[in-house]
């Protein structure tokens, strides 16, 4: 009988377990809808290191925005420039990856409102003997 018993409170500790477990997609979905709409910069924090010469900067940036839409495309334009350069976009966890006419390919998301997104991202070229990484702050316009 106490076999019995032991044997029943382990089951129903084991199905208790079963039934209170937490999901990845969870978050995912929080960012992936509230990430949607136009956000433009408003701060870009880095350093790169190009050609063999280390740059930093520390700025308030005005220019740059990006649109997310609710079907996973998206586009980036410059306010000093007349082209839009598209691409696709997902997000798992904190990451979101990228995949279309823009250089970066993914960025961790490090803080996201309703008014407020702050990324990080790295990059790397061969043919500029180049690397470096950044945190952008951008503000939501629509």
């Amino acid at each position: 009988m106490k076999t019995f018993r032991l044997l029943s409170y382990l089951l129903v500790a084991v199905l208790s377990f079963s039934f209170v477990s937490c999901s990845d997609d969870d978050d995912d979905v929080s960012y992936s809808t509230s990430i949607l709409g136009t956000w433009q910069i408003s701060h870009s924090k880095g350093s790169e290191v190009y050609n063999g010469n280390e740059y930093t900067w520390d700025d308030a940036e005005d220019e740059d925005f990006w649109v997310f839409n609710s079907d996973g495309t998206g586009y980036n334009y410059y306010s000093n420039e007349t082209g839009k350069y598209y691409f696709d976009w997902s997000i798992k966890g904190d990451v979101m990856t990228f995949q279309g006419d823009i250089d970066m390919d993914k960025c961790i998301i490090k803080q996201l409102t309703s008014d407020k997104l702050v990324v990080f991202h790295t990059w790397s070229s061969v043919e500029y003997e180049g690397e470096g990484e950044c945190t952008d702050t951008y503000r939501r316009i629509k």
